[in-house]
């Protein structure tokens, strides 16, 4: 019941990975008490993210379409 309530009380938190090095105490509340993890709150650094990830769906899209011709 004790393992319940502490994942239930950490789903509303989010740890910031991406900014600075990480305690030891952050790794063990992501990996045993499921704290959630964010890379980035910089929006310059999630907007080349978004760019990264259309270009990816873009280049596979393309390929599929090759492969099937």
């Amino acid at each position: 019941m004790l393992t319940e309530t502490i994942l239930l009380n950490n789903l509303d938190k989010i740890l910031v990975v991406g900014d600075r090095f990480l305690t030891i105490e952050e790794v063990v509340s992501v990996a045993r008490h499921s704290v959630q993890v964010c890379i980035t709150n910089d929006p310059d650094i999630l907007g080349g993210v978004q760019a990264s990830s259309l270009y990816m769906g873009r280049c596979n899209s393309t390929r599929v379409a090759e492969e099937q011709n």
